[in-house]
């Protein structure tokens, strides 16, 4: 069974976030993960995307490596400005709900 994709992250570091966000807080569109154009970056390998491979991952918001506790970010496609944070909104369950990496998306306010 494949994970829940849920439009909200679980936690600060949004480490486990699979949600379909592709632009930054200043609304840059982000660079996919695959491609090494504009900016070249390390995060190449397919365990680090909950997503499952560098490829699933597309040029979502993500967290590959959890070293920025900020939450999510991404490379974008500007050459000017090489990554950016994205603003993810933190879930919060609806009363009586428990969030997991499971989570249900309707379990959520967003």
């Amino acid at each position: 069974m494949s994970p829940v994709v849920v439009a909200c992250k679980l936690e600060g570091s949004a480490r486990t976030y699979r949600g379909p966000m592709r632009s930054t807080v200043s609304g840059k569109m982000c660079q996919h993960w695959s491609s090494q154009s504009p900016h070249e970056h390390s995060y190449t390998d397919d365990t680090m995307y909950t997503d499952g491979s560098v490829e699933l991952a597309d040029n979502f918001c993500r967290n590959p490596d959890s070293e920025y506790n900020e939450g999510a970010w991404c490379y974008t496609m500007d050459p000017e400005k090489r990554w950016e944070l994205c603003d993810v909104p933190l879930c919060r369950p609806r009363p009586g709900v428990e969030l997991d990496a499971g989570v249900e998306k309707t379990n959520c306010f967003f």
